[in-house]
C-alpha cells in the first residue's frame, strides 16, 4: 500500500474538474447572451437552419428517387414558396371577412354578459354610437358683391337689393304751389336753364321732369345680407409663452380637466373602444406584422439557398480544420441534425394531422372562418406545449358567439379539446418526446426566455436549439453531467 504512487496525470485531472463547472456555465451564458445580442442577424440564419431541418427528409425522400440533390431541392423550395402564398391568402380573405363580422359577434357578446349577474348593459346599448349620417355636398358660399352703379338719372329697382338701409328723405318745401325745387341732399344738375319742375292745382307732378332726383355712385346704398351677425364673444389673441433667460419657456400651468360621470365616459364608445382597440390599431398591427414578415422572410430565403448550397461540403470542411477533434465535431452535427429532423418530423405530421382534423370538426359544424383556425392550429403547434392551448382559444369564442345555443357550442369545444390531447398528449409525446428527453420546466424556462426577446420566432426556435444544446453536452465526457441536468430522465 505504501509503495504505490499516484498516476500524476490523474491528479492533474482531478486538480483540473473543479474549475470545469464554472468554466461550462460562463460559456454558455456567453453563448446565449452573444445569440440574444446579435438576434437581428443571427435570427434569420437559425430561421433558415430550421427549416433546412424541415425539408431537408423530403429532400432526401426525393433523392433516393433518383432525383438530384440540388433539384430535389428547388422543388422543395418552390412547393414552400406557392405553399406560402396560398397560405397569405387564406389568411387575408378570412381576416378580412373577420372584421366584417366584428359588430355581429359585439351584439352577441353584449347579449351574453346581459345574462352575467352585475353586469349592466343596457346603459352601453343607450350609448352606442348611431350610423353615420351620410355626407352632404359642400357647397361654397357665394361671394357677396355689391350690386352695379346705375346709369345717370335712374334709381336702382328695390327688388334687387336684399336688405336695403333705409334713408331719410328731407320733406321738400313747397314756397310757391306753381313751382317745387329740390333741394339737399338732391345734386344740382349741370343744365343751367332747365325748367323748373311745375305742380298742377291738383298737386299732380307733371311729366317733364322725373319724379326721382339723379343719384350717383357714392349715393347708392349698399345691401347688407340677412344671415350677417356680429360675434359678441371678441377674439382673444395668443398669449406668447414666457421665456426665461436661457431662452427656455416655462411650462404654463393648465387648468384642471374635469372628468366626466362613468356613465358619460361610456358613451359614444363600442365594446373594441371600451378596451382601447380599434380598427386603425389592428390595422397598423397588421400592416406592420406583413411588412417585418415579408422583409424578414426574403432574409431567411436568401441564407437558406447558401445552406443548401454548403451542407454536403460542410463535414469534409470540419475534418480538414480540425485534425483531432474532427470527427467528433462531425458525429456532434450529425446527431443533432439527425435528432432535429426526427422532431420536425413528427412536429409536421402531427401539426398537419391535428389542423386537418379540427378542420373536420369545425366545417361539420358550420362554424365560420373555420380555414383559418384550421391555420393557425397547424403553425401554433410549433410552439411546444402553449401553442396548441392557444390555438383553442379563437374557434372557442367564436362558437359562443356564432351559435345561439351554448350547447352546441360546448360540444364543439370538447371536440377540439380532445383532438388536441390525441395528437399532442399520445402521438407526439410516442414519436418525439423520447427521442427530445427535455426536463418540462427548463423547456418552459426557454420557451420564456427567447419569446420574450424573439417574439414567435422565439417560441418556435426554444426547443430545437435547447435539443442542439443537449445533444452537444453529451458529446463530451467532460459536460455529459451537464446533458443529464438538461434531460427529464
Amino acid at each position: 500500500m505504501s509503495g504505490v504512487t499516484p498516476n500524476p496525470s490523474s491528479q492533474r485531472v482531478i486538480a483540473r474538474q473543479p474549475y470545469l463547472p464554472p468554466l461550462v456555465i460562463l460559456a454558455i451564458l456567453a453563448v446565449i447572451g452573444t445569440i440574444t445580442f446579435l438576434g437581428p442577424v443571427i435570427k434569420p440564419v437559425l430561421v433558415a437552419t430550421f427549416i433546412f431541418f424541415i425539408i431537408q427528409p423530403a429532400a432526401q425522400w426525393l433523392t433516393d428517387r433518383g432525383l438530384s440533390s440540388w433539384l430535389s431541392y428547388l422543388i422543395l423550395l418552390f412547393v414552400v414558396l406557392v405553399a406560402g402564398m396560398l397560405l397569405v391568402r387564406v389568411a387575408y380573405q378570412n381576416l378580412y371577412d373577420l372584421q366584417r363580422r366584428i359588430p355581429q359577434y359585439e351584439d352577441r357578446a353584449i347579449e351574453l354578459l346581459s345574462n352575467v349577474p352585475g353586469i349592466d348593459v343596457d346603459e352601453y346599448r343607450r350609448s352606442r354610437p348611431k350610423p353615420p349620417i351620410e355626407p352632404q355636398p359642400y357647397k361654397p358660399p357665394q361671394p357677396l358683391t355689391p350690386p352695379a352703379s346705375p346709369p345717370t338719372g335712374t334709381a336702382p329697382a328695390v327688388e334687387e337689393l336684399e336688405t336695403v338701409v333705409p334713408v331719410a328723405t328731407p320733406a321738400i318745401p313747397v314756397d310757391d304751389p306753381g313751382t317745387v325745387e329740390p333741394t339737399s341732399p338732391m345734386p344740382e344738375t349741370s343744365d343751367v336753364g332747365a325748367e323748373p319742375t311745375t305742380v298742377d292745382g291738383d298737386g299732380v307732378v307733371s311729366d317733364e321732369t322725373p319724379l326721382e332726383p339723379e343719384l350717383t355712385n357714392s349715393d347708392v346704398p349698399v345691401p347688407v345680407p340677412v344671415s350677417a351677425e356680429i360675434d359678441e364673444d371678441p377674439v382673444v389673441p395668443p398669449t406668447e409663452p414666457e421665456v426665461d433667460e436661457n431662452g427656455q419657456i416655462f411650462r404654463q400651468a393648465l387648468p384642471p380637466r374635469e372628468e366626466a360621470p362613468a356613465g358619460e365616459q361610456l358613451e359614444g364608445k363600442t365594446l373594441l373602444e371600451l378596451f382601447n382597440v380599434t380598427s386603425e390599431a389592428i390595422g397598423r398591427v397588421l400592416v406592420g406584422t406583413a411588412v417585418e414578415w415579408l422583409e424578414g422572410g426574403l432574409m431567411v430565403l436568401f441564407y437558406l439557398v447558401f445552406i443548401i448550397l454548403d451542407a454536403h461540403r460542410l463535414p469534409n470542411r470540419i475534418r480538414r480544420a480540425l485534425p483531432e477533434t474532427g470527427e467528433k465535431v462531425v458525429e456532434m452535427g450529425e446527431d443533432i441534425n439527425q435528432s432535429i429532423t426526427d422532431y420536425m418530423r413528427v412536429k409536421t405530421l402531427v401539426s398537419l394531422g391535428m389542423a386537418v382534423t379540427a378542420a373536420m370538426m369545425m366545417a361539420v359544424f358550420r362554424l365560420e372562418n373555420w380555414p383559418l383556425w384550421a391555420l393557425i392550429t397547424f403553425l401554433f403547434n410549433y410552439v411546444t406545449y402553449v401553442g396548441s392551448l392557444g390555438a383553442l382559444v379563437p374557434p372557442t369564442v367564436i362558437a359562443f358567439l356564432q351559435f345561439e345555443s351554448p350547447i352546441a357550442a360546448g360540444i364543439l369545444t370538447l371536440l377540439l379539446c380532445g383532438n388536441r390531447f390525441f395528437w399532442i398528449d399520445y402521438v407526439e409525446i410516442r414519436f418525439a418526446g423520447r427521442k427530445l428527453s427535455i426536463n418540462a420546466v427548463l423547456l418552459l424556462v426557454s420557451l420564456a426566455y427567447w419569446g420574450s426577446f424573439w417574439g414567435v420566432t422565439g417560441l418556435v426556435l426554444a426547443v430545437p436549439m435547447l435539443t442542439a444544446t443537449k445533444i452537444a453536452l453529451e458529446t463530451f465526457p467532460s459536460t455529459r453531467n451537464w446533458a443529464i441536468l438538461i434531460s427529464e430522465d
